[in-house]
């Protein structure tokens, strides 16, 4: 869950602490913050990229492209060869 939310979530219980610092998150904590998750009806936002949403059916093109350019590693080459050829210079 985003920091964001999980602060939400705590300032909204009155609860003003370092829940989720850092990488030895217990299993409680994350159980207790989805609690607090349904108990304040949170809900969680669709996938976008670049301001757009990302429907099931781009990620279904998505993997589908990823299907044929691991099948096929000159493809992959030729079209990774191009995009390169499109990025301006490096400085």
């Amino acid at each position: 869950m985003p920091c964001l939310a999980e602060t939400a979530l705590l300032a909204m219980e009155g609860r003003f602490e370092d829940y989720t610092l850092g990488r030895n998150i217990t299993i409680e904590r994350v159980k207790e913050i989805y609690r607090l998750f349904k108990k304040h009806e949170f809900q969680i936002a669709g996938l976008r990229s670049f301001d757009e949403y990302v429907t099931d059916e781009v990620v279904a093109e998505k993997r589908k492209l990823a299907d044929q350019y691991r099948s096929d590693p000159a493809l992959f080459a030729r079209v990774q060869k191009e995009a390169m050829a499109k990025l301006p210079p490096c400085r």
